[in-house]
């Protein structure tokens, strides 16, 4: 053995030869054994690990009362900070993201040059598309006259929506981010479904 595949073993082999479970070695510790007598570094380091733990063998041993998790657990409780309403659909650190990427979506629909949708028509696309560019085209008159601002807006928008939506779930802890893709699994099922019924 190496020393880097002795020294993580170190720990248990010293414990085991303290607490007097040595006689039966594994092969495993038949074979640090034979490294420590020509390792002068890993038998350096087992003495002080077998100093320590004898230490710690000698220490008394202290039982804790009978209560002691039921206080623990009180103190938990007691200490735990009070849940929020939960009456809102999403917290604000994910529909503040989640506007700015609908605004910046709205921005790069209606960015898209006439020429290109009409090849886009050509091509199959429904002419659903077309319309509801129309009327995002309207809402944004004054952002598309702008030119380079609506670009740049809908990059600011964009780049907003990416990283608070990140920021913000990231801080969640896994089974609220579970419940969070349930919930909007079953939004999009809701509106996939009221969309199929209006064609």
């Amino acid at each position: 053995m190496q020393c880097d595949q002795v020294r993580p073993r170190l720990s248990d082999y010293v414990a085991d030869r303290v607490a007097g479970r040595g006689e039966h070695a594994s092969l495993e510790a038949q074979a640090v054994e034979q490294h420590l007598q020509v390792c002068a570094a890993c038998r350096a380091a087992a003495e002080r690990l077998r100093i320590v733990e004898e230490a710690l063998w000698r220490y008394p041993g202290v039982t804790p009362p009978a209560d002691l998790t039921a206080d623990i657990m009180r103190r938990v409780a007691r200490e735990r900070p009070a849940v929020e309403e939960q009456w809102q659909a999403l917290p604000w650190d994910v529909w503040v993201p989640a506007v700015a990427f609908v605004l910046a979506l709205l921005v790069a629909v209606a960015s898209i040059p006439p020429h290109l949708l009409s090849v886009a028509l050509a091509e199959g696309i429904d002419g659903t598309l077309a319309s509801w560019t129309a009327q995002v085209r309207g809402w944004l008159a004054p952002l598309a006259q702008g030119g380079l601002l609506a670009v740049a807006l809908a990059a600011l928008l964009a780049v907003t929506a990416g990283w608070g939506l990140s920021l913000a779930l990231s801080a969640w802890p896994s089974d609220e981010l579970s419940a969070m893709e349930a919930r909007v699994a079953h939004a999009a099922a809701r509106l996939w479904n009221l969309a199929r019924r209006a064609h």
